[in-house]
């Protein structure tokens, strides 16, 4: 029996479900489905729960970077910036962590050269394929998985 999957958004989606749910077996092939607009809403405010658990969204208010209740899906342009910004901070400590822990030989010297790059990408494509940073790329990756088996 297949089944006729249609988008839309929630207010038209929500007027979609009452008229299936009144018009039962005529419709009962229908699979209404909410947008990606309302899909990516959801799952900011999933992540936002799971970092309001955390602490970070507390951390995050109190330093004055964002205001209360930003992190739970109701404002999407708010939303996206705060979790980018929040992914990139997490990130970067991390990396931080990563470069004060292992041995990276000459590390000021691997900083400075990813902080003098220049915006050309053949320049940047080039630098991605020394083997200086192919091992440290494989360094940070095998200390990302030990820091996640860590958390887990």
């Amino acid at each position: 029996m297949p089944f006729h999957p249609v988008t839309y958004d929630l207010d038209v989606a929500l007027k979609a479900y009452s008229i299936q749910s009144l018009k039962s077996p005529v419709f009962e092939k229908l699979v209404i489905l909410l947008g990606h607009f309302h899909r990516e809403l959801a799952l900011f405010g999933a992540l936002g729960t799971y970092i309001a658990h955390s602490g970070l969204e507390y951390l995050l208010t109190e330093t004055s970077v964002l205001a209360e209740r930003f992190l739970h899906g109701k404002h999407y342009n708010r939303c996206s910036r705060v979790h980018q910004v929040t992914a990139l901070a997490l990130e970067r400590s991390l990396f931080e962590r990563f470069l004060a822990s292992e041995c990276i030989d000459d590390k000021a010297r691997l900083l400075l050269s990813i902080n003098a790059l220049p915006p050309e990408k053949e320049v940047q494509k080039e630098f991605a394929m020394s083997d200086e940073f192919k091992r440290m790329s494989e360094a940070y990756e095998k200390f990302f998985h030990r820091v996640i088996k860590l958390v887990s």
